[in-house]
C-alpha cells in the first residue's frame, strides 16, 4: 500500500501544496477619549482582517471597548466572510458594528454618540486598510474630542 512503510524505508520530504493566495493580515487600533490626559477611551475597536490578494475576506475580527466592563468580539461578522473588501461591504460591516454596540450608560458621553462613532471607526478603519495595504502594520490613531463643544 503507499501509505504503508516497509522495515527499512524511511520518508525523506513531502510536497506540501502552497497557495499563491495565501491571506495577509491587517489590524488598526483607534480610541476616542475626552481629553488629551490618560483618560480611559470612551470608545476603542481593534481590527484585524485577513485579506486574500484579491482583497477577499478570509477572517474578519473586530474588538470593542467602551459598552461594557470589558472588550468584546463583535458577533455577527461571518456573514462577511468571502465577501471582497470594499468601500461598500466596510460600510455594512461599520452598519453590524453600529447594531451590536450598546454603550455603557456609565460614562459621560452620550451612549447614542457613542454607539453612532463605533460604526463610523469601523468603516474609517476599514476603509485606511483598503487604503494602505501595508503588510503587518499595526497603527495607532486617536480621535479626541469634547462633546460639549468647547
Amino acid at each position: 500500500s503507499p501509505l504503508t512503510l516497509e522495515r527499512g524505508e524511511l520518508i525523506l520530504g513531502a510536497l506540501l501544496p502552497w497557495s499563491m493566495s495565501t491571506p495577509v493580515w491587517e489590524s488598526r487600533y483607534r480610541k476616542t477619549r475626552l481629553r488629551k490626559a490618560v483618560d480611559r477611551p470612551i470608545l476603542s475597536l481593534a481590527t484585524a482582517v485577513a485579506l486574500a490578494e484579491d482583497f477577499t475576506i478570509t477572517d474578519l475580527r473586530i474588538a470593542a471597548c467602551g459598552h461594557g466592563p470589558a472588550a468584546s468580539l463583535v458577533d455577527g461578522l461571518e456573514p462577511f466572510l468571502g465577501a471582497r473588501l470594499d468601500r461598500e461591504v466596510a460600510s455594512a460591516i461599520g452598519r453590524q458594528v453600529f447594531r451590536w454596540f450598546v454603550p455603557s450608560p456609565a460614562l459621560r458621553v452620550d451612549p447614542r454618540w457613542r454607539r453612532h462613532m463605533a460604526g463610523v471607526m469601523t468603516r474609517q478603519i476599514l476603509f485606511d486598510i483598503i487604503q494602505s495595504r501595508s503588510t503587518a502594520d499595526s497603527s495607532i490613531d486617536e480621535t479626541f474630542v469634547d462633546p460639549n463643544g468647547h
